[in-house]
């Protein structure tokens, strides 16, 4: 955070081999939350602190459910309006990339699929939207909790970035030569303009 021409610096973390593949992401209230990997436990940490008091950060002490794999393109957070924490993480037993919540108390989680890399985004409402890839296959789905999936969106690219706008709409961009842009379409779908 950068006050009066200058960065204020904090450790959140320092606890053995931690840090790789970090995330960050800003809730409406401006708490930051935090996500990286314990390489030694083999497993995701999640860190939040609030916009009063920057410097104080509290790390959950319980992991969301499986061991993860090393696979850092696979680590992914979001966080709505309510401060829910949302991952996409990559399970290290099946391959399977997994979608975590924490509401506060605790975590709750189910499988995606398989998937070789992948990225989400969550809207003000709660409404993580993924997209995932494995191979040249691509599959978009969003998670409320209820929801399942939406007709998949072609991809060419297994580097994907991905937004939300003000009304919940996914909108997301896959590379690895021409630059494509895909949007959230009134059913669901995701058209490439």
């Amino acid at each position: 955070r950068c006050c009066d021409g200058g960065w204020e610096t904090f450790t959140i973390d320092a606890t053995g081999d931690v840090g790789a593949w970090a995330r960050i992401a800003v809730d409406g209230q401006g708490n930051a939350h935090a996500a990286w990997l314990d390489n030694g436990l083999h497993s995701v940490r999640v860190g939040s602190n609030t916009a009063m008091d920057r410097g104080a950060w509290t790390v959950l002490t319980e992991p969301p459910p499986g061991p993860l794999w090393y696979g850092g393109s696979m680590l992914s957070l979001g966080v709505d309006d309510a401060g829910t924490r949302h991952l996409l993480y990559l399970s290290e037993n099946t391959g399977d990339a997994n979608y975590g919540r924490h509401d506060g108390s605790g975590w709750t989680a189910s499988p995606v699929g398989f998937a070789f890399t992948g990225t989400l985004a969550v809207a003000p409402n709660g409404v993580a939207h993924i997209v995932t890839a494995s191979g040249s296959s691509r599959q978009y789905q969003f998670r409320d909790g209820t929801a399942g999936t939406c007709p998949s969106a072609t991809a060419d690219s297994a580097l994907q970035a991905m937004t939300t706008d003000a009304q919940g709409r996914a909108h997301f961009i896959d590379w690895d030569g021409p630059i494509r842009y895909f949007a959230q379409g009134p059913d669901c779908d995701l058209d490439s303009p």
